[in-house]
């Protein structure tokens, strides 16, 4: 099928209307990827990543890139898998734009996207796991320290600590 959003996109961007292009191709993007359409996602979602990096370096816009970068991390997921370059690229791109933005909640979701690539890989996530943790700690949301702690469980489970995994 046709994405309906593809002929406002293009005629929005040859008009010289980043804004309204930007709006069309990130909602292009959330539309495939609510269609478990990926490969369309990613391509649509690197569209909008490309018109951000064009509107500066204003602090809304570089949350709707960190955001952005997310989504597309997931949608590289599932087309190249947790440890693709591609997909950690999106993640390493959404922690440096959360530290730049200076929020911890936009930097967990990164992190955690960072980890399950290298923990996959089994390349050495345990810093990013207790980095995980450790900041999940001082945010008022009990979930995001449960996951620091699974995440730390299975860190100390894989390196056959395993009583230390059980705590």
């Amino acid at each position: 099928t046709v994405d309906p959003t593809w002929g406002p996109t293009v005629t929005a961007e040859a008009a010289d209307m980043a804004h309204r292009a930007l709006d069309y191709w990130e909602a292009a993007g959330n539309q495939a990827l609510a269609r478990s359409a990926y490969k369309e996602a990613i391509a649509h979602l690197e569209n909008a990543v490309r018109l951000c990096r064009t509107r500066g370096d204003e602090r809304q816009t570089l949350a709707r890139e960190q955001k952005i970068q997310l989504q597309l991390g997931q949608a590289q997921i599932a087309v190249r898998g947790y440890a693709a370059p591609a997909t950690l690229a999106a993640f390493d791109r959404a922690l440096v734009l959360a530290s730049a933005i200076g929020d911890v909640s936009l930097e967990l979701p990164a992190i955690f996207g960072q980890w399950a690539g290298q923990h996959i890989a089994a390349t050495g996530s345990g810093e990013l796991a207790q980095r995980f943790a450790a900041l999940a700690e001082a945010q008022p949301d009990v979930g995001s320290r449960h996951v620091g702690w699974r995440m730390l469980a299975l860190e100390r489970f894989f390196e056959g600590r395993f009583k230390e995994s059980l705590a």
